[in-house]
Formats: structure tokens, C-alpha cells, sequence
């Protein structure tokens, strides 16, 4: 005598065949894809999902940081690391000039305990906390000298990562340029 699936099952296999022919579809028109529920992804596996706020300034603070029709600039932050030396101080100071210093911020006082990767926690709420999509890490050690870090933020985790090796560098202050005048 065969057996009498339940309701609860019944509905779970309905929603796996689905899934599956999303999937089917995607594979076969792959220019046609628009979202990632489309593929059976969930935002929360993303790390994009929305959350609630508890409190009125909790809601303030979700609401200034959802998307915006007009995005804010992306803003970039640059770190003194643990050890930093001279040399990097002063290109990141540079670049920070360069950058504009409404679109960047400079963390150069006190070196942070920083080691982005073998830990990108510390640099992610530093991110989260200033609203930069960007940042800029300058180390010094003995087997490394002279490093630079970049990396790129997206949904509040890090995207990319890379360390750079300065080697023979100029500060722009040493370039002679002549005044231009409007």
C-alpha cells in the first residue's frame, strides 16, 4: 500500500522543483538573469539582508545608510598601522590630497593594531563606522618594508584586498609646478 505524503512535504518538494527549474531556466538564458532569488539565493547568504531596527535612532542610522537615488561619494579612510613608516606617511598623505579631503579621511595619529589579513574585523567596523567604501593601510616591518594596503568594501565586508611594495618614492612637495591662475 503506498504511502500518503503529507502536506508539509508536499509544499517543500513543490518549492525544490521550483528552485530547480529557476536554475534550469538561468543556465539556459543566462542574459535574461535579474535577481539572485531568480537562482534560489537569499540575500541573507549575501550578506545584504535588511534588518530591523528597535529603537527611533536605530531607524534613523538603517534608513541613512539604505540605497539612495543619489549615492554619497565614496569615501575612502587610511590607517596607520601598528609600525608605519615615514615613507608611508607621507604617500598616504599625498593621496589623501589627491583624493580630496571631503572624500577621505585620515586615521594617522596613533597606530591602530591593524593586520588586515589575518583579521579584517577591526578594519570592517572602522568602515562601517565612517561610511567608507574605501581604505588604505600602511605598514613597516622587517621582512615587508614600506607596504601599502587597499581594499574595497561592499555591504559592510570586504570585497578586495591588495598590499603593495613601495619602492623609490617622490613626494609630490619635491615636483616644481608653476602657478596657474584662472
Amino acid at each position: 500500500m503506498p504511502k500518503v505524503a503529507n502536506k508539509k512535504t508536499l509544499n517543500s518538494a513543490v518549492k525544490q522543483s521550483k528552485k530547480l527549474s529557476l536554475k534550469m531556466k538561468a543556465q539556459q538564458n543566462p542574459s535574461k538573469i535579474k535577481t539572485a532569488a531568480e537562482l534560489g539565493i537569499k540575500a541573507e547568504s549575501l550578506g545584504i539582508a535588511k534588518r530591523k531596527a528597535k529603537t527611533h535612532k536605530g531607524r534613523k542610522i538603517m534608513e541613512s545608510r539604505e540605497a539612495k537615488l543619489i549615492e554619497d561619494p565614496k569615501l575612502s579612510i587610511f590607517l596607520k598601522g601598528t609600525k608605519t613608516s615615514q615613507v608611508c606617511m607621507d604617500l598616504m598623505k599625498d593621496l589623501h590630497m589627491m583624493r580630496g579631503p571631503d572624500s577621505s579621511k585620515l586615521f594617522l595619529r596613533t597606530g591602530h593594531e591593524l593586520h588586515p589579513f589575518d583579521d579584517i574585523g577591526p578594519v570592517e567596523q572602522m568602515c562601517v563606522k565612517q561610511n567608507a567604501a574605501l581604505f588604505v593601510v600602511g605598514t613597516h616591518q622587517k621582512k615587508r618594508p614600506d607596504n601599502l594596503i587597499l581594499g574595497r568594501m561592499f555591504a559592510d565586508h570586504l570585497l578586495d584586498m591588495f598590499e603593495f611594495g613601495v619602492y623609490d618614492y617622490v613626494p609630490i612637495a619635491k615636483f616644481k609646478s608653476l602657478e596657474v591662475d584662472n
